[in-house]
């Protein structure tokens, strides 16, 4: 879209599933300006995005994605077709986006793949798809399973969090996922600061080679 007078692209994942013909859904979470002081301005395409009324366009291309599902126990990372058993997820923030409409996918059409999880964001309210992913979660009780974490939790807050408190960590993703195999993948989708400082160290401890991470 032009905004200003300048051309601005985003990429966005859709979370409507493949079987959903004639529209697709996004989720797009609006940065506003003075929101944060590191970005004062807030995100330009979300505002603009969010400003549009029904009936007004913007110009869309895809599919661009390097990670499909396909089949039973089966998906491409970048066009090469791998075998899973079980699937494990580490997102943070908007990075649930991509991971939650192959969730949806998976628990549709492949009921001996296992899936896991670990959902990070910095506080509870940022917790994006909550009741829909807890829905997931309560349908496929013995394929789905699914932990939170935020970094904090305030103390006079009447939120009664039951989940993690803390931020992504060896001993955090070492109690939740299950031990490598070599049909044990995992999936990263967050913060560059979560993917490189956190989840890969701690993954590369508790034994998951390289082949079996891949980054959304």
């Amino acid at each position: 879209a032009r905004v200003d007078g300048k051309l601005v692209m985003r990429a966005y994942s859709p979370v409507s599933c493949n079987d959903e013909l004639g529209y697709f859904e996004l989720i797009v979470k609006v940065y506003r300006a003075k929101e944060n002081d590191k970005f004062p301005d807030g995100g330009v395409f979300s505002q603009h995005l969010d400003s549009l009324k029904i009936g007004e366009r913007v110009e869309v291309k895809g599919p661009l994605g390097h990670v499909e599902y396909t089949s039973s126990r089966e998906f491409k990372l970048h066009g090469h077709v791998k075998q899973a058993s079980t699937l494990c997820f580490v997102c943070g923030g908007t990075g649930i986006t991509p991971v939650y409409q192959m969730l949806r996918q998976i628990l549709a059409h492949s009921p001996d793949m296992t899936l896991y999880l670990l959902f990070a964001n910095q506080s509870v309210e940022d917790v994006l798809l909550k009741p829909e992913l807890d829905a997931l979660a309560a349908k496929h009780p013995q394929q789905f399973y699914l932990q939170y974490a935020v970094a904090r939790v305030p103390a006079n807050t009447c939120v009664d969090w039951p989940h993690v408190t803390g931020y992504v960590s060896e001993p955090m993703l070492r109690a939740f996922l299950p031990a490598p195999t070599p049909s044990t993948y995992v999936g990263l989708c967050g913060p560059p600061r979560m993917i490189q400082q956190a989840c890969l160290p701690a993954l590369r401890t508790l034994g998951f080679s390289p082949d079996s991470v891949f980054e959304f």
